[in-house]
């Protein structure tokens, strides 16, 4: 799905009362598929990259 297209629906069941906060909506809707974090070993190399983009 979309994710554009997924905001507007649970806007819209928000705002029908489907659903009573937009974090009961979240828990109920969304399904994480996998969590990627940051490698803390790799600090440095982050910081270096971060430094380049901004």
């Amino acid at each position: 799905m979309r994710l554009r297209l997924a905001g507007a629906a649970i806007a819209a069941w928000i705002a029908l009362k489907a659903f009573p906060s937009l974090a009961a909506a979240q828990e109920a809707l969304v399904q994480v598929a996998a969590r990627l974090e940051p490698d803390p070993r790799r600090r440095d190399v982050y910081r270096t990259i971060y430094g380049l983009f901004r």
